[in-house]
């Protein structure tokens, strides 16, 4: 480890940026470098590159695969209401697309919400329902508390697409690549969100991306 003034060979602001985060960097099992946090108190972990389920958020009747991929509902949930799963990656700006598909069955609702939604509540409770942008499995919409029919039901084997933007506020959920319907007043931080009823019902997430950045940057198929 070295210090600004031990190393004469700064020359250029790279060279300074190195000396400064080279030392917080440790290597550990098999040589993987994992930056520890440094000393302005602000943790620089990066977040991960591509969507999968948060294993340390979901309600208890929910399993998670070993590689976040896979929501499974093992029991019946709290109060026979959907029990919830969450994303793993937060939405603040730009566009993004979260991709899933209804492996076994079909979950009650798909979309996305605040991270202050409670896991073990119903959506229609009035500590969620103004915090959630989802689609329901019999076409309802749910827009912050507001009820709106016209979106497509779901089946078992559907890719349900949800793209965002949240450069202009808008969710717009595509299943199958052809029914789509889209909704304003998406704001703040969001996480992808599913809730599942049926005992064995599973809902994968597809290989996904998350663009930042303005709005007009177009996301590549």
């Amino acid at each position: 480890e070295y210090g600004v003034m031990d190393c004469p060979r700064l020359q250029t602001v790279k060279d300074l940026m190195l000396s400064v985060y080279l030392p917080a960097i440790h290597s550990q099992g098999g040589g993987k470098g994992v930056l520890q946090a440094p000393m302005d108190g602000v943790d620089h972990t990066p977040l991960p590159t591509e969507f999968a389920y948060d294993k340390d958020h979901h309600a208890s009747a929910i399993e998670i695969s070993d590689d976040g991929t896979k929501a499974t509902l093992t029991q019946n949930p709290h109060e026979r209401h959907a029990a919830w799963a969450f994303g793993n990656i937060p939405i603040s700006r730009g566009r993004s697309e979260i991709t899933v598909r209804f492996e076994k069955g079909v979950p009650e609702f798909v979309g996305v919400c605040h991270r202050e939604v409670n896991k073990d509540r119903p959506l229609a409770h009035r500590k969620n329902k103004h915090h959630m942008w989802c689609c329901g499995k019999n076409g309802m919409v749910f827009n912050r508390g507001e009820e709106v029919e016209g979106a497509a039901e779901f089946a078992e084997g559907d890719t349900f697409l949800m793209d965002l933007d949240l450069d202009v506020g808008t969710i717009e959920f595509v299943k199958n690549g052809k029914d789509r319907f889209k909704i304003e007043g998406v704001h703040n931080e969001v996480l992808l969100c599913v809730g599942i009823s049926g005992v064995g019902d599973t809902v994968e997430v597809l290989p996904l991306r998350s663009q930042g950045g303005d709005s007009e940057e177009k996301l590549t198929q």
